[in-house]
């Protein structure tokens, strides 16, 4: 099959407008639902953030097949949201990896679960004060509330 039988306007590139920006939102959001769980993935999205580049580009390969074909005004209009939909979508996505996540706090030094707990005194209800280690040998939970009442 040669050029010259395919038509002018092919029909992939029409179906990238509507998904580039499935792909985009769907790169984006799947890192926080499930792959944000592992530490490796969680760290650099190595799988998330080329399907998130790759929804940008065919949402770009989409509207550029639109304006450079014959499409109706509609078809152009829908085709520069979902660009830029994926351009917003893709925009957020790299903010919050590269810069926003490093602003985190880093985790400070974790106790051992089985090191006791340090020393500690609570007004309770009534106002007494009351010491953690007035609770030796008995198993303790404590419940910090912040409430309104």
């Amino acid at each position: 099959m040669n050029d010259e039988s395919l038509p002018a306007t092919s029909r992939w590139p029409k179906h990238a407008v509507w998904v580039g920006p499935i792909v985009t939102l769907v790169g984006a959001l799947s890192y926080f639902l499930f792959f944000a769980q592992f530490p490796i993935l969680r760290d650099f999205p190595v799988l998330n953030l080329p399907v998130v580049l790759l929804g940008f580009v065919l949402s770009g390969a989409g509207c550029w097949q639109m304006f450079r074909g014959r499409s109706g005004l509609l078809g152009k209009a829908f085709a520069s949201v979902g660009l830029l939909m994926s351009l917003g979508v893709a925009g957020l996505f790299c903010f919050y990896i590269f810069f926003l996540s490093y602003q985190l706090p880093a985790v400070a030094a974790v106790p051992d679960l089985r090191s006791a707990a340090p020393e500690i005194a609570l007004l309770d209800q009534n106002g007494e004060q009351v010491r953690l280690s007035d609770h030796l040998g008995s198993k303790v939970i404590l419940v910090f509330y912040r409430g309104h009442w």
